[in-house]
């Protein structure tokens, strides 16, 4: 999955007469900041030692409640609207230096997952499997 940067960009002003600017104004659309509050934080049990300034990664499963399209006349684009209500979330602290995934990494990581959940005859068919994974992308 792509991100997407969704900071705006600052406009240049039109007026020439003065006009307060206001002091830590929001820098993205509304509606992208998400909110916390003492019973979610409970849930998200990682959420309890964050602190302001922390980079997270945050992984949900949303769903489309609505979806609406307005032309008007005089503009060529239409305006849109999407809403997505996120029904879960994961969030954890963004690391640091992103380790690079490569290939003995992901063998590694997926062995221990399946090593864990599997028993018997199934455990050592999902380690041949890997194994046959690796040789295949190894050109062997």
């Amino acid at each position: 999955m792509n991100l997407v940067d969704l900071k705006r960009k600052s406009k240049e002003e039109k007026n020439t007469t003065a006009t307060p600017i206001e002091v830590g104004a929001d820098r993205y659309p509304y509606g992208t900041k998400l909110c916390f509050e003492n019973e979610e934080i409970e849930k998200i049990d990682s959420l309890k030692d964050m602190d302001v300034n922390d980079l997270v990664q945050i992984t949900a499963v949303g769903k489309i409640c609505s979806k609406s399209v307005n032309e008007v006349e005089g503009k060529d684009d239409p305006s849109r609207r999407i809403e997505i209500q996120i029904q879960s979330i994961g969030i954890s602290k963004e690391a640091e230096e992103k380790e690079e995934m490569t290939l003995e990494t992901a063998l590694e990581k997926a062995k221990t997952e399946i090593w864990g959940k599997t028993q018997g005859p199934k455990r050592s068919t999902a380690a041949h499997g890997m194994i046959r994974a690796k040789r295949a992308y190894q050109g062997e």
